[in-house]
C-alpha cells in the first residue's frame, strides 16, 4: 500500500479507536453524563493551557471573539454530555453508531445556518445512515433512549462543526487558541447547569471518587 493511502487509512483507524475508547471510558465511569463532562473539559482546560503555555502560544484575545468561541464550546459541551449520556442509556455500540449519522444532520443543518441550496439527494442518501442505526437497534425497546440521546448528540456534532468553522472564518484565530477557549466556554456553561442538573437528578452525585478520577 502506498504512503498516500497508508496515511488516510492510519488516521481513520486510530479515529475509529479514539471513539470507541472513549466510549467505553463513558461506560466505567459511574458519573452521570453531566458531571463527567464537566470533570474531563477541566482537566482539558489546565492540561492544554499549560501546554500553550510551555510553547509560548498563548496569547490575548478580544471580548468578542472569546465570547463567539466560548459559544461554539458550549455546544460541543452538550454533544459531549448526549453522548455519554447515551451509553450509559443503552451501550458504547448504540453512542458510536449514531455518531456515524452526523452526515445527515450536517447535510440539513448546513444549507439552514449557512442560508444555501439543499440537496435533497445528499439528504437521502444521509437519511440511508439513520435508517440503518434505527434498524439494528431499535427492535429492542431498552435502546430508544439511548439511540434518541445518540441522534441528538450527533446532531448537536453536526452544528458544533458548522458553527465552528463560521466562527474561526469570522475571528481569524488558530485552532489551538479556539480550542482553548471552546473547553473554557464549555467549563462555564457546564458549571451553570450543574445547580439544574443536582436539583433534577438529586440521587446523581456529582462527587469524585478515586477510581474515576482515575479514569478521567
Amino acid at each position: 500500500m502506498s504512503s498516500r493511502k497508508t496515511r488516510p487509512m492510519v488516521l481513520l483507524h486510530t479515529a475509529v479507536f479514539l471513539a470507541g475508547w472513549t466510549g467505553i471510558l463513558g461506560r466505567l465511569i459511574s458519573l452521570g453524563g453531566l458531571p463527567l463532562v464537566w470533570y474531563r473539559m477541566m482537566v482539558s482546560v489546565v492540561v492544554f493551557a499549560l501546554v500553550l503555555a510551555l510553547m509560548g502560544r498563548l496569547h490575548r484575545t478580544g471580548w468578542k471573539a472569546v465570547a463567539l468561541i466560548a459559544g461554539c464550546g458550549a455546544i460541543l459541551s452538550l454533544h459531549w454530555v448526549a453522548f455519554y449520556a447515551s451509553i450509559q442509556a443503552s451501550n458504547v455500540s448504540i453512542g458510536v453508531a449514531c455518531i456515524a449519522t452526523s452526515c445527515f444532520f450536517t447535510t440539513v443543518l448546513d444549507p439552514l445556518v449557512n442560508r444555501k441550496r439543499m440537496s435533497w439527494a445528499e439528504v437521502f442518501i444521509s437519511f440511508i445512515a439513520i435508517a440503518g442505526v434505527l434498524l439494528i437497534f431499535s427492535l429492542d425497546v431498552r435502546y430508544r433512549l439511548g439511540i434518541a440521546l445518540g441522534l441528538l448528540s450527533a446532531a448537536l456534532y453536526s452544528l458544533f462543526s458548522i458553527v465552528n468553522i463560521n466562527v474561526a472564518e469570522k475571528t481569524g484565530e488558530d485552532s489551538a487558541t479556539m480550542l482553548l477557549y471552546e473547553l473554557m466556554g464549555g467549563v462555564l456553561f457546564l458549571s451553570l447547569l450543574i445547580p439544574v442538573y443536582t436539583k433534577l437528578a438529586p440521587a446523581d452525585s456529582i462527587a469524585l471518587n478515586a477510581q474515576d478520577g482515575l479514569w478521567i
